[in-house]
């Protein structure tokens, strides 16, 4: 007969033949969706999810568990209410660690962005940049944990185990972070880039006190812009725990890559079109920067109907080449 408690221990028991992996985590890298939804898995997956929680507890009680302690006792189980140690059965429970993490990273953003917002001063940190340099160091070396954790380098000995192709562990470790979907690895370490070329640029780059907004704080202001668009891009990462919303962003990942085909079809097309009206419009003028400008700058707005008919009114007039059909 079957055997549930059976089950679960195989697919979970590491084996010296996998390279001390177990089925599940074989199964989570050779992206064997088939094997992991099945109802077994799923239901282990859930009860560590949950933890020493209901399994029943709702998101919203387990928010406002975190917003109001009184409520914990209600959301554990009935075997864990007994015990002196309610709270940090409450706290270890991997729902509860999540939302945490999802509190503080709005507090994050929150952060991050008034940083950006407000007025800096020469030669000085305000507290909350203190506080988001300390926060980013700390997502690094998360980042980096989880890395290690998740040996992305290990796909490349289950490739080669199940198909039998040989693959450097260089171009393992690129499929592992930059593979699709989604790209998040990318993100993050393109947005910690970006930060921290910001903060090098507002004291490296030179600063006159004379002026009242200096070169260096122009460069930063652009790098922290570009680094707070890729972390608030990151926070999307924390929908994929949503049965709901993660096909979404599947979905429209795909569909992006999709659209990059189709702006390539388009680009031809405008530059065949800039070329074409700029040599005809402007056939006298000089060799210039300005000309390649206008090929890409005027063909691109005349798509959403701008036909800059005020700088061409003028021109046609005396262009050679309206008189030959005029």
């Amino acid at each position: 007969g079957h055997d549930p408690d059976l089950t679960r221990q195989l697919k979970s028991q590491p084996s010296d033949i996998w390279g001390e992996d177990c089925p599940l985590n074989m199964a989570v890298m050779s992206k064997n969706m088939k094997f992991v939804a099945h109802e077994c898995v799923q239901r282990d997956v859930t009860e560590k999810w949950m933890g020493d929680l209901e399994t029943r507890t709702s998101k919203r009680k387990v928010v406002a568990s975190l917003l109001c302690p009184s409520f914990i006792p209600c959301c554990v189980k009935k075997r864990t209410r007994t015990s002196t140690n309610i709270c940090g059965a409450f706290f270890t429970a991997p729902i509860v660690k999540f939302w945490l993490y999802f509190l503080s990273y709005v507090t994050f953003l929150g952060l991050l962005s008034y940083s950006l917002l407000v007025r800096w001063e020469h030669g000085s940190f305000t507290t909350p940049e203190v506080v988001t340099f300390v926060w980013v160091i700390s997502y690094l070396g998360e980042d980096l944990h989880q890395l290690y954790v998740a040996k992305p380098w290990r796909s490349l000995q289950i490739h080669t185990f199940v198909s039998g192709r040989s693959c450097t562990k260089a171009r393992a470790m690129f499929k592992a972070l930059f593979s699709a979907p989604p790209i998040f690895p990318t993100i993050k370490a393109l947005g910690f880039l970006f930060f921290v070329l910001g903060v090098i640029t507002r004291f490296a780059v030179g600063h006159d006190d004379d002026q009242v907004y200096p070169l260096g704080f122009r460069w930063a202001r652009m790098l922290f812009s570009v680094s707070v668009c890729l972390y608030f891009a990151r926070g999307m990462e924390l929908a994929y725990v949503n049965s709901y919303l993660a096909p979404k962003l599947t979905m429209i990942y795909k569909m992006m890559l999709d659209v990059m085909l189709f702006v390539g079809i388009l680009f031809v097309a405008l530059v065949a079109y800039g070329v074409a009206s700029q040599a005809l419009l402007f056939p006298l003028q000089d060799p210039s920067w300005e000309i390649l400008l206008n090929v890409f700058y005027i063909p691109y707005w005349q798509i959403y109907g701008e036909l800059f008919l005020e700088d061409f009114s003028g021109v046609l007039f005396h262009n050679p080449v309206f008189h030959m059909f005029w």
